[in-house]
């Protein structure tokens, strides 16, 4: 942790590399802890605190080592065999998930080549996270949790189906980003109907349109919910 504060306000190759490997010793220690290994709330607080900070980072590839490692350390806290400390700690991770799918909506829709080949790893390693949270919840939880999900994925769908595309079949990344959300929207009405109907019906007006039509054509019937 004091070695990446150490690189606050730092740029350059050395600064990155220092970052993304402190960053990948945080998981892999967190990760395998032993459910029976006494750890201070403190600590875990702070790890999470630095990951989600770094999923903003202006480094993009700080930022999108971030990702994959905040990804891994909700998997493994949401596991059966997760360290206690590090599931109550968990909402935290969330917030920097949440702020990066912000950040990220308008380089998606706006296009950019190379930046979003970029992210189209970034947002399937958020999309997992999101799995592996929903999927750990109590089903009388989980409209609450669908609540936050979905106008996150919203913010990566495009109504526009040539939008999504490029010249002739060839997937863009934009399309890739698009069908990679609308899976999991779809996964998450599949595994509990009751919660995602009460979800879509909260959302805010013109998002369950949205939903609906997302790609051009009925993708998601909300009525099958």
């Amino acid at each position: 942790m004091l070695n990446i504060d150490g690189m606050s306000g730092r740029s350059g190759a050395i600064s990155t590399k220092k970052s993304k490997n402190n960053l990948l010793a945080i998981v892999l220690i967190l990760s395998v802890l032993s459910p029976t290994v006494q750890i201070g709330k403190t600590v875990v607080e702070r790890c999470y605190f630095i990951l989600s900070h770094k999923t903003m980072d202006s480094d993009n590839q700080v930022a999108l080592t971030a990702v994959p490692c905040t990804r891994t350390l909700i998997t493994a806290a949401t596991s059966q065999t997760g360290h206690v400390l590090l599931r109550h700690c968990c909402g935290l991770l969330l917030s920097g998930l949440i702020e990066y799918i912000a950040k990220i909506a308008p380089l998606i829709r706006e296009g950019g080549g190379g930046v979003l080949d970029a992210l189209v790893v970034g947002v399937g390693e958020v999309w997992k996270a999101f799995s592996a949270i929903y999927a750990s919840v109590p089903e009388e939880h989980r409209d609450r949790v669908l609540g936050v999900f979905l106008p996150a994925i919203l913010l990566t769908l495009s109504n526009d189906e040539e939008a999504i595309t490029t010249a002739g079949s060839a997937v863009s990344p934009a399309s890739s980003i698009h069908a990679s959300g609308i899976a999991h929207v779809l996964s998450f009405g599949a595994l509990s109907p009751m919660a995602f109907k009460q979800a879509a019906r909260k959302l805010y007006p013109g998002a369950r349109e949205s939903l609906e039509q997302a790609g051009g054509k009925p993708q998601i019937s909300l009525r099958a919910f």
